[in-house]
């Protein structure tokens, strides 16, 4: 019966990927009246019923199981039956046509925890009440939840939008003005997913996001489908969607709740400007990942986006380097971690990264913030199925990393942001700046300042990406730390008493400068 089920599951894997690339826009072989994906006689907003052979087997692998999970690289396609999370039988109904049609995974204007959201279209021929949005399910990889209605009175119609939050403040100022819903158990992992779509236990949509999915638009940007191709097959093809292209109510980029505009559109008069705060639309979120507000437009000024502002010294400091990956290659695996020092958010577009030899010129696909208090990692690779495990915000090109020592410096124009210079050695562990001292331009130049990273990461290397360092060990410990039998940056020769009893070699008072 396992087995079956799941062949079951494979199936329905090949059903949701075949019509990836394969249909033009205009469709010679669908019947006039008939919306894309269905055959004649299906027009938009009928149902498809599951299939006849679709039911769930006695001791089948169900959805949140460990059995079920194991089949997250072939996820079931639409129409497969799968059960509710409780593990009881479907409950009797018929199951609406509703597809994805935008998703925020890495919110910045917010936590992930609070500002994640789905936005999910109602394609079907009959109202939804409390009752029949409770019916519905999402499987996302933070779990498999019901939704609840933020509004108990709620009645999804045909045709409508319902956005989908793991906190009702997501929207901020929106709230209240959009149909909501809470999924307690909704998870968007940033480095990308599958999200399904359940109704009356019938899988009804299937969307892969993020990573190598081609469905990506980077920090702070929600990624949605064009509306000629919001419906259960067109949202499978990756080239129908792309990143919003203005603001929303929280600074997030987005257009909950509403149409999404087509892709390729030109973006609105304010998106070339920093999105406004929340605290300037009249409310919701005031904190220090807010963006400022951006300076007045002037429609008559031609279509050209303004020079970046220039980033004044310090308002950005590098804070982590890993220049000698071993759990993947070089060319995959090297990365730099930045701070946001200023008491404001910086935007990162223009900004020069060099080391000894090279330049390059940060200039990502929409605008790239750097908040106060913020982390962010700029790597070489940003597919964290490649990168070693590591949510890369930015790619950049024509770096490297030497392994035996190098600089990294961040110019802004004519104007040195931070200039940091690393010795070599460490395979394996980024060189991390101590969190004890301050997290300042001038206090990462002090080479004692820094050691080697203890805490293991995704794939297995050392290093905090993305997140406060762990604090350096006293002495001459955080240099030999990870380096016993070898020399460290400084030159002391490390064994294995440097680690475990706080010696560092037999000249360690005159070599190190540590005398215990």
């Amino acid at each position: 019966m396992w087995v079956a089920a799941a062949a079951l599951l494979l199936g329905g894997v090949q059903r949701w990927g075949a019509g990836r690339g394969q249909r033009a826009r205009d469709d010679p072989e669908r019947a006039p009246g008939t919306a894309r994906g269905q055959g004649p006689g299906a027009g938009r907003g009928r149902t498809p019923p599951p299939p006849a052979d679709a039911q769930v087997a006695d001791g089948a692998p169900r959805a949140g199981d460990a059995a079920f999970d194991a089949f997250d690289t072939t996820q079931p396609g639409d129409g497969v039956v799968v059960p509710p999370p409780d593990g009881d039988a479907a409950t009797p109904g018929v199951p609406q046509s509703i597809v994805v049609t935008e998703i925020l995974y890495d919110p910045t204007a917010m936590p992930d925890t609070e500002g994640e959201w789905v936005e999910l279209l109602h394609l079907g021929d009959a109202p939804l009440d409390a009752a029949g949005i409770a019916a519905v399910t999402l499987v996302t990889p933070g779990g498999t939840g019901a939704l609840t209605p933020v509004d108990p009175g709620q009645v999804w119609q045909p045709g409508q939008w319902l956005v989908v939050v793991r906190s009702a403040s997501a929207l901020g100022t929106a709230r209240g003005t959009v149909p909501m819903a809470i999924d307690a158990q909704l998870g968007l992992a940033n480095q990308g997913g599958v999200i399904q779509v359940v109704h009356h236990g019938t899988v009804v949509d299937t969307v892969q996001y993020g990573g190598a999915s081609g469905i990506d638009a980077g920090p702070g940007v929600a990624v949605g489908v064009d509306p000629d191709w919001a419906d259960p097959e067109g949202n499978d093809d990756p080239a129908h969607w792309c990143g919003a292209n203005g603001p929303f109510a929280t600074g997030d980029w987005g257009t909950p709740g509403a149409p999404n505009p087509p892709c390729g559109a030109a973006p609105d008069a304010d998106a070339a400007q920093p999105p406004e705060t929340a605290a300037d639309a009249g409310g919701g979120d005031t904190g220090p990942d807010a963006s400022p507000p951006p300076d007045a437009v002037d429609a008559s000024a031609p279509d050209v986006p303004p020079p970046p502002p220039a980033i004044a010294p310090g308002a950005i400091v590098v804070t982590e380097i890993h220049y000698d990956p071993v759990a993947v290659s070089d060319t995959a695996g090297e990365w730099f971690e930045i701070y946001g020092a200023a008491s404001e958010a910086v935007l990162l577009d223009g900004l020069v990264i060099e080391d000894g030899a090279t330049s390059h010129v940060v200039t990502p696909p929409h605008p790239l913030w750097l908040h106060p208090g913020q982390y962010l990692v700029l790597g070489r690779n940003a597919d964290p199925l490649v990168n070693g495990g590591v949510d890369v915000a930015y790619a950049f090109a024509g770096i490297t990393l030497n392994n035996d020592g190098d600089v990294i410096r961040l110019r802004s124009g004519d104007i040195v942001v931070d200039e940091v210079t690393y010795p070599g050695g460490g395979g394996g562990a980024a060189w991390q700046l101590d969190p004890n001292v301050p997290t300042t331009a001038e206090a990462n130049d002090d080479p004692d300042a820094w050691c080697l990273a203890t805490e293991p990461f995704g794939d297995g290397d050392k290093g905090t990406p993305g997140a406060p360092n762990t604090p350096c060990p006293a002495g001459p410990q955080g240099e030999c730390a990870g380096l016993c039998g070898d020399q460290a940056p400084s030159g002391c020769w490390c064994d294995e008493l440097c680690v475990t009893a706080g010696d560092c070699c037999p000249d360690a008072c005159a070599s190190c400068g540590y005398c215990p």
